[in-house]
């Protein structure tokens, strides 16, 4: 017995000397851990210290400049704030005005209201008034250079977009001074039409969430109501157009980042077929995100009229305008498609369009149900058919394009962000890759048993994928390409009329919870089908709500509640859909409702206080 205690005492002695080898390094980790944490709280806070120097110096280059006032009359400068780009180059034709004269007018008022309303990220008035003033030396030699698209008409880019000697921080604190050597090619491209950049809109931080927030530039703000969010990731672009501090500009639209903004602000947004767009000079998010091919970026411009974005087109997609650029410039793996003009000026008679109101898997407000109602009844006026219709496999549009986004566990946007923390309305994604499969299991069952049957699906369905799991998911992309194409087939539609949106815009930071309603933009970006919006209506004083809707999950209750927070009055836009590579019919038809509707006839653009 005594032999057996003094063993058993041995082994309890063996054992503790691994026992404190494995508390040393879990100490060290946690140790570790602690300080890593600290070291970056620290670095975020010197950082923050250098982008409040970083704005103050910008704020005070933008209110030190000596922007002089046009010797125009105030009747004048208001129609030069009112036009869309296609009434400004007849202006500039007729010599009412001059580039200078615009990029004055503009500059000022991005002067006066950019800033507080967050949405100018740089103004880049000495370079603008020089290329400004060499547009009217040419004009005055009858240059035949005059007749391109964007000859001598000022244009803002969202901050994405690469330009010689300013960041593209796409907002995030650390890439302040990730200064540009070169115009990217996509500028090259808008300035070889005759475009001149002179204005750089705010962004989300990462341009990866649908209303426009970060660290650096602030807040975008609805100039139709402060207190909405003016959509993203173009938010400031929208804004910036709808502010009537530019007349027409470029975005990117991933899963509704053009199409949103402009929703929001009611003005108009056309996104093409990716392989019909330009994304050289579109900045390098990281290696992991721009890498990816499963659901493909594409750019676009936001305007004032339908007309303003068939100008922008021409200049990005015509074969004549890109063949003046290198092979590695403008990426011959995309290919070179003739405009089609027959098309885009197609004034056939009887045409055949599909449309839907609304969704089941997530119902959109009674007021973007009735945009879409205006849209069809215009076209039915005209005399052509309209067919209502039921789209395929919503819910797996829905699914994958979720799994898409974290199926690298978002690391492509982390590599991004890596030194900084993420701002609050990444809070869902945040929670989504960071929390562990079987944790997910478990809290899908809970939701389920407390009626939350779509979060409760949704959960398990994003983990990170291997992978085969990502072919898979790319492969099931194909397969609903072929059904939407059928959709087209078997209806013998020419396009789609249905809503721009879930909702008018909504209060700040209400994204949180209420992302299903970006449903309605990212179907086509799933599917890369070209689409546009155009302003249509507003919320009538009675439609502010969303008590209409068949799911009565929270997330449609939290859409109920901020649709009650004064939407009365803001813009509804409807979108128009068409098969891939038919942009000119897409175009087209936005220009028939347009041109019926005539949204700006009968409102005025937002007053900013």
């Amino acid at each position: 017995m005594e032999i057996q205690i003094r063993r058993l005492f041995e082994k309890q002695i063996s054992l503790k000397y691994p026992a404190y080898a494995v508390g040393a390094y879990l100490g060290l980790k946690m140790t570790s851990s602690i300080l890593r944490s600290i070291v970056k709280k620290v670095r975020i806070l010197i950082q923050k210290k250098k982008v409040r120097e970083f704005i103050q110096q910008r704020d005070a280059n933008l209110q030190n400049l000596k922007i002089p006032t046009p010797n125009l009359s105030e009747e004048v400068i208001r129609l030069v704030l009112d036009s869309d780009i296609t009434n400004l180059k007849k202006l500039l034709e007729a010599k009412t005005v001059t580039s200078v004269d615009l990029v004055n007018i503009y500059s000022k008022r991005v002067q006066q209201y950019g800033v507080q309303y967050g949405i100018i990220t740089h103004l880049k008035y000495d370079e603008a008034i020089e290329a400004a003033k060499e547009c009217d030396r040419l004009r005055q030699e009858n240059s035949p250079l005059c007749q391109l698209p964007l000859f001598g008409i000022p244009i803002s880019m969202k901050e994405t977009f690469e330009e010689k000697g300013y960041p593209s921080t796409v907002g995030s604190s650390f890439r302040i001074n990730r200064i540009s050597e070169e115009d990217g090619f996509c500028v090259k491209l808008l300035k070889s039409g005759g475009a001149i950049p002179f204005l750089r809109t705010n962004v989300p931080q990462a341009a990866m969430l649908f209303e426009s927030a970060n660290e650096v530039y602030g807040r975008v703000q609805n100039p139709w109501d402060r207190t909405k969010y003016a959509g993203g990731s173009s938010g400031g672009e929208g804004a910036a157009v709808a502010a009537r501090m530019s007349p027409g500009g470029m975005g990117s639209d991933l899963g509704g980042s053009i199409r949103i903004p402009a929703a929001m602000c009611g003005v108009y947004g056309f996104k093409p077929t990716a392989q019909r767009t330009i994304m050289s000079g579109h900045t390098l998010y990281s290696e992991a995100f721009n890498g990816q091919r499963t659901v493909l970026c594409a750019t676009g411009p936001i305007g004032k009229s339908v007309d303003d974005l068939v100008l922008f087109f021409r200049q990005l997609s015509d074969p004549q305008y890109l063949q003046k650029f290198k092979l590695f410039e403008k990426d011959p793996f995309f290919p070179l498609q003739q405009i089609n003009e027959a098309e885009l000026t197609n004034n056939k008679k009887q045409r055949r369009f599909g449309y839907f109101k609304t969704l089941e898997l997530f119902d959109c407000t009674v007021a973007n149900q009735r945009a879409v109602e205006i849209a069809v009844e215009k076209l039915r006026a005209q005399g052509h058919q309209l067919v209502e219709i039921t789209l395929p496999n919503v819910e797996s549009i829905s699914e994958g394009f979720i799994q898409f986004l974290v199926a690298d566990g978002f690391e492509g946007i982390y590599d991004l962000l890596s030194q900084e923390d993420t701002i609050q309305e990444y809070m869902p994604i945040n929670f989504f890759t960071s929390t562990p499969a079987g944790v997910k299991r478990v809290l899908s069952f809970l939701l389920k048993l407390l009626g939350q049957k779509s979060t409760a699906k949704l959960l398990p369905q994003t983990n990170r994928l291997k992978v085969e799991e990502l072919n898979r998911l790319q492969y099931q992309i194909s397969v609903l390409q072929q059904q939407y194409l059928r959709v087209f087939d078997d209806y013998e539609i020419e396009a789609i009329i249905c809503p721009s949106f879930g909702t008018p815009a909504l209060p700040h930071s209400s994204s949180v919870d209420s992302t299903p309603i970006c449903l309605y933009t990212y179907i086509w970006n799933y599917i890369n089908f070209p689409c546009g919006v155009l302003p249509v209506t507003k919320v009538l004083k009675d439609e502010q709500h969303l008590k209409n809707t068949r799911n009565k999950e929270l997330p449609a209750k939290r859409v109920d509640f901020y649709m009650s927070q004064n939407t009365e009055g803001l813009p509804v836009n409807i979108q128009v859909v068409a098969p891939p590579f038919k942009e000119e019919t897409c175009l087209n038809v936005m220009k028939m409702l347009d041109d019926e509707i005539q949204f700006y006839k009968h409102n005025s653009y937002p007053e900013l206080k």
